[in-house]
């Protein structure tokens, strides 16, 4: 085993546009200087939180670890359920091997990590109205740790604002190092993608969020730090995706609606007799069909085509959404223009200029796209100094820390970042 400590931090939607503002700032900018920085980082499609973070784990496209989307299927919930769980994702992990090979293993608020079998897990998950948040994050996480933090840290309100959650988890990652020194630790913070949603990428609540996140990270590491020098500890920060400007609304399932392919109630929710449906991922969205149907795929990408429906960018098929390694479900994926964003309402219109849309920053474009892109830096005994790498794949982390640390995973179809290794 090695017994160098590993810490993974998400730091969501910042990416390689950001550049300018995170390498001058404090922590951040020391972090560059004593690791390899990798400067661009491709993400996977689609650029969602969830199938990202799964695939960073794997070292696997969506279309083989299982999650494709941040949601679940469900058309006819007015609130669709996330992939909360573990046990979504097919195949090995680094959760699940380094758990066999004895690693102790600590986890905030990192998606898809709902009962897992850790020593310390506080998992993102959330509650409807109906049920208690507190005693669904125990059932979900490490009972007994989980209690822990609260008495020790304080609870944090399920609304609360998600700077207030992102400091209580990097106190929460602190503290449990301090007095746990876990080998392996995750942590995923998730304000500067939040203030991106809301204000775009550009806003001076951005560009705060992102500055707060560098003070943030040092405060986190000056008291690990105590514990253990940091030069002895192989940290990773890395980013999921960043995020585009967008501004109009598209409704495909307003299409749908039209064809009678699927049915509303008043309020918006769809009917459970719906035939067809698409699941929104912000930048693209991706077709599901009830019961397989060939030729309603075709004449539902016949419509799209015939209508000449501005703001759509590209219509992948099957066999291009295989070759994406986006889904193994889906029959059609449509990529938006940049400044247009998909809804998944099935009333009123297919496009509008007039109804500006919802968030106005948004990812699930396109991995290639350089304004979408993510960013990494790495430090520790494992890593070079003071050393740049223009651009890499996310699905080469884990590979990458599957080699550092032996953790015998299997069918991986990342590589090894060999080039940033000592």
């Amino acid at each position: 085993m090695n017994k160098k400590p590993l810490i993974v931090i998400s730091l969501d939607a910042l990416g390689y546009c950001d550049e300018d503002i995170y390498s001058n700032l404090p922590f951040l900018k020391e972090m560059i200087e004593k690791g390899t920085w990798i400067r661009k980082i491709e993400s996977i499609y689609p650029t969602l939180t969830y199938p990202i973070h799964s695939t960073v784990v794997t070292g696997r496209y969506p279309i083989d670890h299982g999650v494709d989307n941040n949601l679940l299927l469900q058309p006819q919930r007015e609130v669709m359920d996330w992939y909360w769980d573990h046990n979504y994702i097919s195949g090995d992990t680094i959760f699940k091997n380094a758990h066999k090979k004895g690693y102790t293993i600590a986890s905030f608020s990192w998606p898809v990590s709902g009962e897992m079998e850790i020593e310390y897990n506080v998992p993102e998950v959330w509650t409807y109205e109906e049920k208690d948040f507190y005693e669904h994050l125990k059932e979900k996480g490490s009972a007994e740790f989980v209690e822990e933090l609260f008495n020790k840290l304080g609870k944090f309100n399920r609304d609360a604002s998600q700077k207030v959650k992102d400091e209580w988890m990097a106190n929460a990652t602190a503290y449990t190092f301090e007095k746990y020194e876990p080998d392996i630790s995750f942590l995923h913070l998730i304000d500067v993608d939040h203030q991106k949603h809301v204000y775009g990428s550009n806003h001076f609540a951005t560009k705060d969020a992102i500055k707060e996140l560098d003070d943030r990270l040092k405060q986190m590491f000056e008291k690990i730090s105590k514990v253990k020098n940091l030069d002895e500890i192989n940290i990773m920060l890395l980013s999921d995706h960043s995020q585009l400007d967008t501004a109009y609304p598209i409704r495909l399932n307003k299409l749908l609606a039209d064809m009678g392919l699927v049915n509303v109630n008043d309020d918006g929710t769809v009917r459970e007799d719906w035939q067809a449906y698409f699941l929104t991922c912000g930048g693209s969205t991706a077709l599901y069909i009830k019961e397989d149907n060939p030729e309603m795929v075709d004449e539902i990408k016949e419509k799209i085509v015939s209508l000449d429906i501005e703001g759509i960018d590209k219509i992948f098929d099957k066999e291009d959404i295989e070759k994406l390694g986006a889904s193994n479900r889906a029959k059609l994926w449509i990529e938006a223009k940049e400044g247009y964003v998909f809804d998944a309402d099935a009333r009123d219109f297919i496009v509008s200029r007039d109804q500006v849309a919802g968030p106005r920053g948004n990812h699930g474009f396109l991995p290639t796209k350089e304004k979408n892109m993510a960013i990494g830096i790495f430090r520790g005994p494992a890593f070079k100094e003071n050393y740049i790498i223009e651009k890499e794949k996310i699905i080469d982390i884990a590979p990458t820390i599957n080699k550092i640390y032996n953790l015998n995973m299997k069918n991986m179809t990342g590589k090894i970042i060999e080039d940033c290794l000592k």
